[in-house]
């Protein structure tokens, strides 16, 4: 392999002597490998040279790297899986590279949403191939998955890119509920004036939720095409919005006007490369100009789609990419099953070490307390007298030195349940009872006495009912909340850390979160 990758670099570079272009590379800083794979990937037909230094780069994974030199060797390795999969079409090594991507970033705890959006790329051509709703379902995942690790790692680009792919996933299957959970989410995302992908996505989901008004959908989509700056990094957002353009009108029955757009969007896919988005189109082609009853050109618009098919997504390739995902499944259960041989080896160890440990601390127990019966029966008179003494001085602190009565008490509580019932500032982690005060308006002790007084708790126990019943009730509806982990409930009803999370609902239901979403799921009784 090494060899391969050096030819192509030789072939790369001609006027280059062979010695100084091995010592080149051999010397090139990872960063800069990636660079200049990136450049030679934006120039057409150049895509072997970008996968000369991706995979160099790429090869250089080791666990003594720094994190940042880790995170590296997974970007480039990205990029041999983009070169395989959209340049030369050779499924099988794609998938080894998201492998190896995906590997080093579960070893070494990196971002994983590069990984998680390009396999469900994967998975999206797969169900393509054979219109496979489960393979569809499973490319959905993939892309929410990576989607909201993008977003919690702060890299906007990252998500914005998942969202476009899940926006065509969920034109393709007509299911948009994913795509709406994630919206609420993208809608809050702050948009610079720069971020064309952004804008774009924005615009196509717009279009494709718009189901009552082809023709407004069709305007939403020419505006954002306009709009699109001509650069090679946006030439598959600009094949989508026209292939998507083709299929709204196809779906409205506008049969003219769809062969129109969809011989545009395979035109413009075939004249930048894109081959897989040739062949979808061409086979939307085929399949408007059946409906119109032109049997010859379908017949030829069908003939060519079986070609473009033929090549790209030959089932041989396809078979070879479910023996490569089956093995890599195997070699993964075997890892894991002589790390937990290891593990139960060392906790055997530790159990023998432990269990002698406890007998000397026993024995040594035993020998001291014997021997120091006065000075035990000492230490304990001393601890009910300090015991005793707390005691005293609680009940003198717990006496309250003021009393709210009446209107004014009336008011108060009046203003606290028009809060829990209307205000989701009660859901924010920086909730405290000074700021319930102020929404109440009073004074905080004197609205730490009423609670206490009226529903015989304190602040903090008062608040977690609320946010506990308003988890459950996210956990049960589903929609929005559907693909949140418990951390995620928890974060957004205002608790901090997943085990506060746990405790308190824990103690409020009877029930983990784990246990009470389960069972809502399967649709049992609570």
């Amino acid at each position: 392999m090494a060899a391969v990758i050096m030819i192509a670099a030789i072939s790369a570079f001609p006027f280059a002597q062979p010695s100084k272009q091995y010592h080149d590379l051999v010397n090139t800083d990872t960063r800069q490998l990636i660079v200049k794979g990136e450049k030679w990937l934006q120039k057409e037909n150049f895509a072997d040279s970008a996968l000369v230094y991706f995979s160099l780069a790429a090869s250089r994974y080791s666990p003594e790297l720094s994190k940042s030199d880790k995170e590296l060797t997974v970007k480039a390795a990205i990029g041999k899986w983009l070169v395989y999969f959209s340049y030369l079409f050779d499924y099988p090594k794609a998938y080894e590279s998201l492998q190896q991507a995906s590997e080093i970033c579960e070893k070494e705890n990196i971002d994983k949403s590069d990984v998680d959006i390009s396999m469900g790329g994967m998975l999206q051509v797969m169900a393509d191939q054979g219109a496979s709703p489960e393979l569809y379902r499973q490319s959905v995942i993939f892309y929410s998955r990576g989607y909201m690790e993008a977003v919690a790692a702060g890299r906007i680009d990252a998500a914005d890119r998942a969202f476009v792919n899940l926006l065509t996933v969920s034109h393709l299957t007509q299911d948009f509920d994913s795509v709406r959970s994630l919206w609420k989410i993208m809608s809050r995302l702050p948009c610079k004036k720069d971020n064309h992908r952004r804008k774009f996505a924005i615009s196509m989901y717009k279009a494709i939720t718009s189901h009552e008004d082809a023709f407004l959908s069709v305007g939403i989509i020419d505006s954002a095409l306009k709009i699109l700056p001509q650069k090679a990094e946006y030439r598959r957002l600009a094949y989508i919005g026209r292939n998507i353009k083709a299929d709204i009108l196809n779906r409205a029955d506008m049969l003219d006007s769809a062969a129109v757009a969809a011989v545009e969007a395979r035109d413009f896919a075939r004249s930048h490369s894109i081959k897989d988005g040739e062949m979808e189109a061409t086979k939307l082609l085929y399949e408007i100009l059946e409906r119109k009853g032109d049997a010859e050109e379908s017949l030829e618009a069908h003939d060519e789609y079986l070609r473009l098919k033929e090549i790209l997504l030959g089932s041989k390739q396809i078979q070879k990419l479910d023996e490569l995902r089956f093995l890599a499944d195997i070699r993964k259960a075997d890892e894991e099953l002589a790390l937990m041989k290891e593990r139960h080896h060392r906790q055997g160890i530790l159990i023998i070490l432990l269990c002698l440990l406890i007998v000397a601390v026993g024995a040594a127990l035993w020998v001291y307390f014997s021997k120091n019966a006065k000075l035990k029966d000492a230490y304990d008179s001393l601890y009910r007298q300090m015991q005793a003494k707390v005691s005293a001085e609680n009940k003198i602190t717990a006496q309250p030195s003021f009393k709210v009565q009446g209107e004014e008490r009336e008011r108060i509580i009046n203003n606290v349940n028009e809060i829990t019932s209307t205000s989701d500032a009660i859901y924010t982690p920086d909730f405290t009872v000074a700021r319930m005060a102020e929404l109440a308006g009073c004074n905080a002790k004197y609205l730490s006495q009423i609670i206490n007084d009226t529903y015989g708790c304190n602040f903090n126990n008062f608040i977690n009912e609320f946010r506990i019943k308003e988890a459950a009730r996210r956990m049960l509806d589903g929609g929005e909340y559907a693909m949140y982990t418990i951390e995620a409930i928890a974060n957004s009803v205002g608790f901090r850390s997943r085990s506060t999370f746990v405790g308190a609902f824990k103690q409020f239901t009877g029930l983990t979160p784990s246990e009470f979403k389960k069972r809502a799921q399967s649709g049992n009784n609570i």
